[in-house]
């Protein structure tokens, strides 16, 4: 079997590829990381709130990943493998960073936009207010949200992932969804309530 006889991006050919790429496949590895790029963004994304630092994260993930490719032993799919690396690399980058993120869709940006108009305005407004949301809740929680949320990854795979019971999947998912909406409520204002760490 060869990953030319199985669809581009199916489980199976990504787990080729890798093995492909731990024998010095060069092509083989770029291969991977080109399928793998728009979806660690899209995690590194909403986990650091801005391009600039999801940019980063992602570079600094796709790295890793090269790096640690003999470490992949196949007893998990690809994804699952490369989506723990982002929120391992998104997780630290949020514990060492002090600065509050500031999402890059300003409204000076998009006002040179020919398609900028009331509801435009109303999407950017609502994107900004999830971007700080997002910043105020823990690291962990925000990493089931938006593997759950984002990715619309089932809670199996979610507590694969992060190395959790699928119950406390659940619990920190409950958790950040209430905050979520607590803090959209409330003008983004935080309390003890909402930063409180639930137990594992």
């Amino acid at each position: 079997m060869n990953s030319s006889s199985q669809p581009v991006g199916s489980p199976d050919h990504e787990r080729i590829l890798v093995v492909r790429a731990q024998a010095g496949d060069r092509a083989a590895a770029n291969e991977l990381l080109e399928l793998l790029y728009d979806q660690l963004w899209r995690v590194a994304r909403r986990m650091l709130g801005n391009d600039s630092d999801a940019y980063d994260a992602t570079q600094d993930t796709l790295i890793k990943i090269v790096t640690g490719l003999h470490t992949f032993d196949g007893n998990s799919q690809v994804r699952t493998w490369a989506y723990r690396i982002a929120q391992n690399t998104c997780i630290d980058a949020l514990r060492k960073r002090q600065r509050t993120p500031e999402p890059v869709d300003t409204q000076a940006e998009l006002a040179h936009s020919a398609q900028w108009n009331s509801s435009r305005h109303g999407e950017v407004e609502l994107r900004l207010d999830l971007d700080r949301a997002m910043d105020q809740l823990l690291p962990e929680v925000r990493s089931v949200i938006v593997l759950r949320s984002v990715m619309d990854l089932d809670y199996e795979t979610i507590a694969e992932i992060l190395d959790l019971p699928i119950g406390t999947v659940r619990s920190r998912l409950s958790r950040g969804r209430s905050q979520l909406t607590e803090l959209l409520d409330g003008g983004n204002q935080t309390n003890d309530t909402n930063v409180q760490r639930e137990d594992s």
